[in-house]
């Protein structure tokens, strides 16, 4: 089956207030799962929710650079425990349920996980981080918040490039709590971040 090209698809709005203004730069249609994993690979940034494809327009250099620190971080921590976890950086498919794949920034799995495991990963991770951009914030918030809760993810990080953590956690990540400076991961034991040094402009 042909894949389409997702550039020539309309985009269809979510219901949401203000939805379609804060993703103006995202197009959607519907695919099977085959059909997304078969995409064109130059499209990196597309996400598959309940079926709908969503492509994200490119996030800035900014959004890599903190990306890159948050990642050295954790890994930094995961370097130092008894016990193997890994940290893995978007591009990555991960697979959340039927017609559910989405790409996290920075995802922290406990255990090993296989070099050649294929894709998309099949296994839920212990911590997201989503670093915000003004063309995915509302689809973090809100969509993918949704997707990691009903999938059962412990621990997710929105992390705002002004040095903001909005920290979910909780029976369908509902408990939230907004973090400045050093913090505690609340489900990983002995895990800090110092997000203030993460966004630092130097």
């Amino acid at each position: 089956m042909e894949v389409p090209d997702p550039s020539q698809m309309a985009a269809t709005p979510r219901g949401e207030p203000g939805y379609d203004a804060a993703m103006s730069a995202v197009e959607r249609t519907y695919w099977s799962e085959a059909e997304f994993l078969g995409r064109p690979g130059a499209l990196q940034r597309a996400e598959l929710v309940d079926g709908e494809l969503v492509v994200s327009a490119s996030p800035s250099w900014w959004h890599g650079v903190l990306c890159e620190r948050l990642g050295f971080r954790l890994r930094c921590w995961a370097e130092d425990q008894a016990a193997p976890w890994h940290v893995v950086y978007g591009p990555l498919d991960l697979h959340l349920g039927p017609r559910r794949i989405v790409q996290p920034d920075v995802a922290l799995f406990e255990g090993t996980i296989p070099w050649d495991e294929p894709r998309p990963l099949r296994r839920l991770p212990r911590l997201v981080v989503e670093v915000q951009s003004p063309t995915t914030a509302v689809h973090d918030r809100r969509t993918k918040r949704m997707l990691y809760a009903e999938a059962g993810l412990a621990e997710l990080w929105l992390v705002d490039p002004e040095g903001e953590v909005e920290v979910f956690t909780g029976a369908g990540l509902a408990d939230r709590a907004v973090e400045r400076g050093v913090f505690a991961a609340r489900t990983v034991p002995g895990l800090q971040i110092d997000v203030a040094a993460v966004v630092a402009r130097s």
